[in-house]
């Protein structure tokens, strides 16, 4: 009989053991819903990307915006819910940013159980742009899954307006204008569909003031019983009269697919993110003291290696007479700690070639810069800047003139063939134009903040492309300015579907290599054809040609006797 009474005494003590940790749990689940914590956020790498932008600052829309001067007046919260595990994207934030420029909030309310992921080549990286860029936001944290699609999302949106009042926007929705209806309605939604409420990306959610807990399911049905409506992409464009006032985007969408389209979509999203309702393209100068000069701009910084002394060697020599007589530079200048030695440089004695004593950099924004590749990035902007002209790799050639028509952008710039991730596109600077004091210089430098020495790629050719989407009135993409050859094939980016892998090998459709401006040999360095006047002479392919008309335009044929 003791025995049995001391296994009843233990089963209760289990069964009060396990009933009180289930009501701690569900105490802090609610406790949750209604007091959600921000926990502390340790930063990634790619939150000290400099990302800021300025949302406030916006073209003029009486039609979209709040123009309300009186304070108190239409939705001053905005509530968001962050779903399940994935990538904060572009349209994402084009939801948020159009919660931002209509409503202008007070608070907006960011809430998660897992924060968003970024990708493995940190493109989307449009969280740490927003995190960056609109102060107001408040992260909060809730201890449950937010699995996408459910009744948990819904839940905790109503439950955050019950207690806050203001306006929740599905992570999936663009609200188009300002919603009027707050004017005269104190709570309604509008959703893509009120078929299936669970689902609330879609859609919006008004409530002007808090209301008791114990109208949560009222209100909930009330959104079967909403007249107002999103539409879709396809509709709001074909609206001739006051638009719906929200639309429900699931299509991936990169900033390049709003810059120049004529449709209604495009120009509010270029509102939305731009704060310009206008085409987002460069425009020429018209004035020729504005042109980009005449002048061309190699670095040469010599390694500490003793087994690559850096012999200045014979494509480096047809670099800088193509530049001058193919190209049409009147004068290039060799920037470099050391002058150049060998008898190629020797050879340009005569031409109007001047080396530049420089000192090689040593930090960027107090960071140190390691191995010639990461200075030269560093000098090239900085020389532009300061000068303008053009900067050329020492392993490029010239085979065409650049023509005036492009010298009245304010920069140039050509894409890179690999394909990286998620990146539309990415830019090669081996070659890049630009006028003394370019914006588009101005703010890429700014991005070397965060810099990365253990991956060339990211501040080299990452970084350019992302600077163009952040400001492409600033720079012009001239895809024929250099064809980029690796590994013994040339890629022109101005062929359709010419992202590839970086070790895809396969021929590329044929092309006339006259069409490009410029050769840039990356591996290997130089073509067999190009490496000798004799090579040349006795080539048959494609690179002794392009020798061949350099060494004629400059007058050197006589290297070939």
């Amino acid at each position: 009989m003791f025995r049995i009474g001391m296994r009843k005494r233990k089963l209760f003590s289990a069964c009060a053991t396990f009933v009180s940790v289930v009501l701690v749990l569900v105490y802090l689940i609610v406790y949750d819903i209604n007091n959600p914590v921000v926990p502390t956020w340790i930063k990634t790498d790619a939150d000290y990307i400099p990302l800021f932008r300025d949302v406030y600052t916006q073209d003029g829309w009486p039609e979209v915006e709040n123009n309300s001067s009186l304070p108190g007046e239409g939705p001053s919260v905005v509530h968001y819910v962050w779903c399940g595990r994935k990538v904060y994207k572009f349209q994402h934030q084009l939801s948020l940013l159009s919660a931002v420029r209509i409503l202008r909030p007070l608070k907006i309310y960011f809430y998660y159980h897992h924060l968003p992921e970024v990708d493995d080549f940190w493109y989307h990286t449009w969280f740490q742009e927003l995190t960056q860029s609109v102060p107001n936001l408040v992260l909060r944290h809730v201890n449950f899954e937010l699995r996408c699609g459910s009744r948990d999302v819904l839940e905790l949106a109503v439950n955050r307006l019950a207690k806050h009042g203001g306006l929740y926007i599905g992570e999936n929705t663009l609200l188009t204008r300002y919603p009027e209806e707050t004017k005269s309605q104190s709570f309604f939604s509008a959703f893509y569909s009120n078929t299936s409420i669970n689902d609330v990306t879609q859609g919006f959610i008004f409530s002007a003031r808090v209301f008791p807990k114990n109208t949560i399911d009222e209100k909930v049905r009330s959104f079967f019983r909403s007249n107002i409506r999103c539409c879709s992409m396809k509709d709001y464009d074909s609206q001739n009269s006051k638009p719906c006032p929200c639309l429900g985007i699931k299509e991936s969408l990169n900033p390049k697919d709003i810059w120049d389209g004529s449709t209604r979509f495009s120009e509010l999203t270029r509102w939305i993110y731009y704060g310009k309702r206008g085409v987002q393209t460069v425009k020429q100068t018209d004035r020729p003291q504005d042109y980009i000069p005449l002048i061309a701009h190699l670095v040469w910084i010599q390694t500490k290696n003793i087994l690559d002394p850096r012999e200045f060697r014979f494509l480096h020599y047809l670099s800088v007479i193509s530049a001058l007589h193919v190209a049409g530079f009147q004068r290039v200048f060799v920037h470099g700690d050391e002058i150049p030695q060998g008898e190629w440089w020797d050879k340009l004695g005569g031409e109007n070639v001047t080396f530049v004593k420089i000192e090689q950099p040593e930090t960027v924004f107090q960071q140190g810069v390691i191995g010639r590749a990461h200075q030269s990035d560093v000098l090239r902007l900085s020389i532009l800047l300061k000068h303008g002209g053009v900067y050329q790799d020492r392993d490029v050639i010239w085979v065409s003139k650049v023509p005036d028509d492009l010298r009245r952008y304010p920069a140039v710039a050509c894409p890179d063939w690999p394909a990286n991730g998620a990146w539309p596109e990415v830019f090669n600077m081996g070659v890049v134009m630009a006028k003394p004091g370019a914006e588009f210089l101005k703010h890429f430098l700014r991005t070397f903040s965060y810099y990365r020495d253990d991956k060339w790629a990211f501040n080299a050719v990452f970084m350019p492309y992302k600077t163009y989407e952040q400001h492409p009135d600033t720079l012009y993409v001239d895809r024929h300015l250099q064809v980029i050859c690796f590994e013994g094939v040339c890629h022109p980016t101005w062929h359709p579907n010419y992202i590839r892998g970086i070790y895809d090998q396969r021929p590329v459709e044929p092309f006339d290599w006259r069409d490009a401006r410029a050769f840039h040999f990356t591996v290997p360095k130089p073509p067999e054809s190009l490496s000798s006047p004799e090579k040349i002479k006795n080539g048959k392919d494609v690179f002794a040609e392009m020798g061949l008309m350099i060494l004629e335009k400059g007058g050197r044929l006589d290297l070939l006797s």
